[in-house]
């Protein structure tokens, strides 16, 4: 068991210290700019290593768990505007996101509701999208979007 935990970890570190054995690929943090975040949370909101952008996951303008259909939209337009704010300060867009994680509370009543937000703002060619439901979140949170985006192109360019 000890052994697949140590591969496992390798494998997830494998492309990080490739791009970072590179010449000149140093990565780049980008600092939080709210001033909420207490700092013994201590993250990165954005790191770039070299043309790839990893972004930490986003939980949007907290609601209620049992929030209604117009709060929960709400909710989850905030999430994808603070990414795409996020992408906008590394030069990206949504059209550079190849890497869709999502992680949800009550899965089956908010899948409709943030799949059609979802749509406004990822457009075919589609990235990869891993949706999940989960039990518990950050309070206020009933939502958290995780992207890693390509800064080389867009998708509809590496097709």
């Amino acid at each position: 068991m000890h052994r697949i935990i140590v591969l496992l970890v390798l494998m997830a570190m494998a492309p990080f210290a490739a791009l970072s054995a590179e010449e000149g690929v140093a990565p780049e943090v980008f600092v939080s700019q709210d001033p909420n975040v207490p700092e013994s949370i201590r993250y990165s909101p954005a790191v770039r290593v070299g043309d790839m952008l990893y972004l930490s996951g986003v939980t949007g303008t907290p609601v209620a768990r049992d929030a209604g259909d117009e709060a929960l939209t709400a909710n989850f337009v905030s999430i994808f505007e603070e990414v795409g704010a996020r992408l906008a300060r590394a030069g990206a867009t949504f059209d550079n996101v190849v890497t869709v994680e999502t992680y949800r509370l009550d899965y089956s009543k908010t899948f409709l509701l943030f799949n059609a937000v979802k749509n406004r703002y990822i457009k075919a060619p589609y990235p990869t999208w891993t949706d999940v439901g989960v039990s518990e979140l950050p309070p206020g949170a009933v939502a958290e979007l995780v992207v890693t985006a390509w800064l080389g192109g867009t998708r509809r360019e590496a097709q």
